[in-house]
């Protein structure tokens, strides 16, 4: 294990080499669900307030179009809508952008105050399934050394930013940026208005860029809304890969470091 972390380092000091000379800032991008810890926190959190019929009436209509767009029945109360997203999502029903912006608006109607009392619950120290408790163990050791080299480290995730950050911190990790999906707020509630570029596929590399104005120096991610910035980056480390991204690899130019964690 310890020789994929060493080809990791070696990799990244010779791109940071590379993008010092192009006066370019190095800087690490990570996604977070299946890379920086085994389970998917935008899906428990829903689970959550699933199971404890917590989602609200703000939050209906979005869903309801994305059920009828995607030929799925249409519900009229909120958690059942949410269930039948999230279930259209997992069974292949719903496409994969639509199915995440969709969850995103599910948290409609919450104060930040609320959500974050909700994560105390679904992923914190209340939880039965503990985010930190789940964490890759090498992610702090990498994120020590790609900081003491001088990156900056960013986390760029499809789930909602709220609960991203919620996550970081338990795990007690310290990026320079964390980004994920959200939507505008309203005197601090949220609103089920998705603010654009959405965090997946080609949106991940536009923020990046938009953030650093360069490409990735390295990436890391696992899944197929990874591609884009994994294929553009110096180096990219694909973490127990997918099958969309494992196929994808095939193409990548930039000779990809497969990485096998449990």
């Amino acid at each position: 294990m310890m020789t994929s972390l060493h080809l990791i380092i070696e990799r990244a000091q010779a791109a940071l080499q590379i993008t010092q000379q192009q006066q370019e800032t190095p800087y690490a991008v990570f996604d977070a669900d299946g890379t920086l810890w085994t389970l998917d926190v935008a899906f428990r959190l829903y689970e959550y307030l699933i199971e404890h019929r917590l989602v609200k009436t703000q939050a209906l209509s979005v869903m309801q179009q994305a059920l009828k767009q995607s030929g799925l029945e249409v519900l009229q109360d909120p958690n059942r809508a949410c269930l039948a997203v999230y279930q259209g999502f997992l069974n292949q029903k719903m496409e994969e952008q639509l199915a995440f912006e969709t969850m995103i608006t599910s948290l409609a109607g919450f104060t930040l105050q609320e959500l974050h009392d909700i994560h105390h619950h679904a992923l914190g120290h209340h939880a039965q399934l503990k985010v930190k408790d789940k964490m890759f163990k090498h992610i702090p050791w990498l994120f020590e050394q790609l900081k003491h080299l001088g990156f900056k480290i960013a986390v760029i995730s499809a789930s909602p930013i709220w609960t991203v950050e919620y996550a970081v911190l338990c795990c007690g990790l310290k990026p320079d940026v964390v980004c994920g999906g959200t939507t505008y707020l309203n005197s601090g509630i949220i609103t089920p208005n998705i603010k654009r570029p959405m965090s997946y596929y080609h949106g991940k590399l536009e923020i990046a860029q938009s953030l650093f104005q360069a490409p990735p120096t390295i990436g890391f991610g696992d899944g197929r809304g990874d591609i884009p910035f994994l294929s553009q980056s110096r180096v990219a480390v694909c973490i127990n890969p997918r099958p969309a991204l494992k196929e994808a690899m095939i193409s990548f130019k930039n000779d990809p470091i497969l990485v096998s964690w449990s």
